[in-house]
């Protein structure tokens, strides 16, 4: 935790009861115009105190989705079900 914070990070802490809501499945994505966006579920964000999340909208705009059904049967949350891509950005010559 001291590396982190040491180069810029904030560590939230989240308790058993937040992280048995999927509170640890969130995923910081970015949107077209390069806006910073973390995406959870509604009950990932409803077991977040006041606090917490207004710490996480210091540095992204927070979008959450009702996707209990999944998260009670399936077992995953919103980080499962998004495809992460770790690929440079290109443009391709049919957009230039």
């Amino acid at each position: 935790m001291r590396r982190l914070e040491k180069s810029g990070h904030q560590v939230l802490t989240l308790t058993f009861d937040q992280m048995d809501s999927f509170a640890g499945n969130m995923l910081e994505l970015r949107s077209s115009t390069g806006q910073r966006v973390i995406a959870m579920s509604e009950q990932a964000r409803e077991s977040l105190t006041k606090s917490q999340l207004e710490t996480i909208s210091t540095y992204a705009q927070i979008i959450s989705a009702p996707i209990e059904n999944i998260e009670s049967s399936a077992g995953g949350s919103v980080r499962c079900m998004l495809a992460e891509i770790h690929l440079p950005v290109t443009i391709s010559s049919a957009t230039q």
